[in-house]
């Protein structure tokens, strides 16, 4: 049996923060925009294949001082 290799992912993340009113920060943050599948080869055939979900968040924090 040949072995298995895990083949190059290739991924797209996105992070943009922006600070308003010298306390607040907003972030939003997106993961895996490609959504390119990952592959596990066994010799020359496809032994698993599957897709990783995209993954968004938006979030907000004020700072106390």
């Amino acid at each position: 049996i040949p072995d298995t290799y895990e083949e190059p992912f290739h991924q797209l993340d996105l992070v943009i923060r922006q600070r308003f009113a010298q306390r607040w920060l907003l972030t939003f943050r997106a993961r895996n925009l490609i959504n390119a599948p990952k592959i596990f080869t066994l010799g020359d055939q496809v032994a698993r294949l599957f897709y990783r979900n995209r993954d968004l968040t938006l979030s907000l924090s004020y700072t106390f001082d």
